[in-house]
């Protein structure tokens, strides 16, 4: 039993977790973010589309960016954790 690829195991799999509920916040944020569009769209003139379509910040492609950065940062941490780890001997005691 490797200590430290059961500990670099846990870490990434805590990482993992962590990104994926920074991707959850940000798909309710994109839900919000549209739900909000929507209610001023049917309740604003249409003289106002233009201003609208300028606050609408949250494309698709905003979106695609922000998910990438998440996954990128996630990647980088797990790397920077395993490679981090190589700096020390592990070992565990298990107690009884």
């Amino acid at each position: 039993m490797n200590a430290k690829k059961i500990l670099s195991r846990h870490y990434n799999e805590n990482t993992k977790h962590l990104f994926k509920q920074f991707l959850r916040i940000v798909e309710e944020l994109k839900r919000d973010h549209d739900d909000a569009h929507k209610k001023m769209r049917e309740n604003l003139p249409e003289q106002y589309s233009s201003i609208l379509n300028m606050g609408d910040y949250l494309d698709d492609d905003k979106m695609s960016y922000i998910r990438k950065k998440i996954l990128d940062l996630g990647n980088e941490t797990m790397r920077s954790s395993d490679s981090e780890l190589n700096n020390f001997t592990v070992s565990f005691v298990f107690k009884d």
